[in-house]
């Protein structure tokens, strides 16, 4: 607790006070003091607004970057009796604690020394910043209350603060025992296996479920289910389903099968038209469905002796079959089709 902090308006022990001891700006009382050359005295607080306003004594005018203390004033106001400050709940609303509040009395200017060894100042809970401050009289009692303690759980040996503790135990615990609905009585870290594998009360699916069966029953009902409702209609159902899904499927490859679209790039041309003899040949393998062909390009013709190009497909499938087939020829940004 700082000493300049407080307002000793509020402490006093006699409340009627000679008004020169008060600040004729701010009315509060003058614990500290400065003064211009003419004596018109006003507390620091003021002081300081009107030295940074740069401006002069409010009430004679004159430059007010030259002040000194008043003793005098200071020595009279430091006589005057107070309440020390750990009388009250805080010093913002300065409520008087009637309870656990200090009750010594002294001057103003022994309040330091009192306030350094006073029993009913107030301190933090060494358990946690977070913690409330308490009066060092009831820190004993309130540290074997204090729920912002760290604790550890008996079951699974995890340290929290012990505000925490019951929720832990009662939601989070993996030590902790948990009755099923099935009136077993188990560790939360095994219940959802149980769930999941053998308790008789837990809702699963049906064995149909896959087939379009929306029902969820305890497994111990599953059986019962199984044998009470009719699910051919659903697997029939399902099974339609499926087979126009396959057919669909089949067209879609059929299509895939029966097609092939691609590029095929060849580089260095001119040189290749120079190199290849006639009835050499580049050529690319292609697989349609099941089907193997090639497409063979003659740089400089098979047989013909025109130098003109001669592209041919073959089928090397084995077996006879009637194909369709386009191409385009990009030679320098000029395309010939």
């Amino acid at each position: 607790m700082h000493i300049l902090s407080l307002n000793f308006d509020k402490i006093l022990v006699i409340e009627e006070i000679e008004d020169d001891f008060f600040c004729s700006i701010c009315n509060n009382l003058m614990y500290k003091n400065f003064q211009c050359t003419n004596g018109h005295i006003y507390c620091v607080s003021c002081t300081e607004t009107i030295k940074g306003k740069n401006g002069g004594c409010p009430e004679c005018r004159v430059d007010f970057n030259t002040t000194s203390i008043n003793r005098y004033l200071e020595r009279q106001i430091n006589k005057l009796k107070i309440f020390c400050p750990n009388k009250f709940y805080n010093t913002t609303d300065y409520i008087a604690d009637e309870k656990y509040g200090c009750k010594h009395e002294c001057t103003i200017e022994e309040l330091e020394s009192h306030l350094k060894v006073c029993e009913h100042s107030f301190v933090k809970c060494p358990n946690n910043i977070d913690c409330v401050k308490i009066r060092k009289t009831l820190l004993d009692q309130h540290l074997k209350e204090c729920d912002l303690i760290k604790v550890e759980c008996e079951l699974c040996k995890e340290n929290l603060l012990k505000v925490n503790l019951q929720r832990h135990l009662d939601t989070e615990c993996l030590k902790a025992d948990m009755t099923c609905n099935c009136s077993l009585v188990l560790k939360r870290q095994d219940l959802q296996e149980h769930l999941s594998t053998v308790c008789s009360m837990h809702p699963v699916d049906c064995l149909y479920a896959k087939f379009g069966c929306t029902k969820k029953v305890p497994r111990c009902e599953i059986d019962d289910h199984t044998q009470k409702y009719n699910h051919h209609s659903i697997i029939i159902k399902k099974f339609d389903q499926l087979t126009l899904d396959l057919e669909s499927a089949q067209k879609k490859l059929n299509l895939c099968s029966r097609k092939f679209q691609g590029i095929w790039t060849i580089s260095n041309w001119q040189k290749r038209c120079i190199d290849t003899k006639k009835g050499e040949f580049l050529a690319l393998p292609i697989e349609i469905g099941s089907r193997n062909f090639q497409i063979q390009l003659y740089p400089t013709g098979k047989t013909n002796s025109d130098g003109s190009v001669s592209l041919f497909v073959y089928n090397y499938s084995g077996s006879d079959v009637t194909a369709t087939f386009s191409f385009e020829v990009l030679n320098k940004g000029i395309r010939k089709g």
